[in-house]
């Protein structure tokens, strides 16, 4: 398997709203260099049932079912 089909299968495994936070995060930063989005994102983030899905199937031993679209 070459190594942009392992990242692409490992980014479509991850949570929706994460990668669009991501995404907004990286476009930001890319515009406006001296604004800091991270933390707002960060905060969004810690507190979306995502989160919480994350760490359930994470303490279970199970592949995490995310509900939030990004």
């Amino acid at each position: 398997m070459t190594t942009a089909r392992a990242m692409a299968i490992e980014i479509a495994a991850s949570s929706p709203l994460a990668l669009e936070v991501g995404k907004k995060v990286i476009d930001r930063r890319l515009h406006h260099a001296d604004f800091d989005f991270s933390t707002e994102a960060l905060t969004v983030l810690q507190a979306s049932p995502d989160m919480k899905e994350r760490t359930a199937a994470f303490l279970g031993k199970r592949k995490p079912d995310f509900c939030s679209r990004g």
